[in-house]
């Protein structure tokens, strides 16, 4: 017999939420891959769908791991005042194509450029280099591409 990650030893059983179980949640921050990022009740990081920093939700745990866990959005408690319908019909029939149509498009440019100033900090160690944005595109547009080159000096 196998341990489940919820029965995974060094997470106390009793602050595990299962698969299924419904919890309020309060959104922290954007992460890149399109996700929200809360905690659960044990501290536990919680990926979100559709989430916006500062809101409470609440959500249906899909998948629980040992050291973070997987959810959706059931509902929202307490919406960001950025929070916007979406401009695409499919995003409500669950298409995920295009992440962050909930958010309003001037908070989109900041978000994105977060994670990205995350990503320096934490990988590239790089807390302070400056995040430089691209000329404007229409945020509804299908796929931007951008091709950038790195020398070695930087």
């Amino acid at each position: 017999m196998t341990m489940s990650d919820a029965e995974s030893p060094g997470v106390p059983h009793d602050a595990v939420s299962a698969v299924g179980a419904r919890r309020r949640l309060q959104i922290e921050r954007l992460v890149a891959g399109g996700d929200a990022l809360a905690r659960d009740t044990d501290g536990r990081v919680v990926f979100v769908d559709t989430g916006l920093p500062g809101e409470t939700i609440e959500a249906e745990f899909v998948e629980v791991k040992r050291d973070f866990a997987r959810a959706r959005t059931l509902r929202v408690v307490a919406a960001s005042p950025v929070r916007v319908t979406p401009p695409c019909r499919h995003v409500a029939d669950g298409c995920g194509g295009c992440d962050w149509q909930h958010l309003a498009a001037h908070a989109q440019h900041d978000a994105k450029a977060a994670v990205v100033r995350e990503a320096f900090a934490r990988t590239a160690r790089l807390p302070e280099a400056p995040i430089v944005r691209g000329g404007a595109v229409s945020h509804d547009a299908s796929r931007t591409t951008v091709r950038m080159a790195v020398t070695p000096s930087g």
